[in-house]
């Protein structure tokens, strides 16, 4: 789990689940993910050593689905 807060501008966003993937180009930010009847709202894509083999999305469970 991660954690990010920024007090200056009292936005905070919680990171409760790291989901890696295979390369799949456009995938941003503002999409979602659903597994297993659950959804997850991403909020950072990481191409892992910018291979262009696998992606991390870092994702918040739940928020605003």
């Amino acid at each position: 789990n991660g954690r990010e807060i920024l007090d200056s501008l009292r936005v905070q966003s919680v990171i409760t689940h790291r989901v890696t993937i295979r390369y799949i180009a456009g995938i941003t930010p503002k999409m979602r993910l659903a597994y297993a009847g659950r959804n997850f709202n991403i909020r950072a894509v990481v191409n892992e050593d910018e291979k262009g083999e696998s992606l991390k999305l870092y994702c918040e469970e739940g928020v605003g689905t």
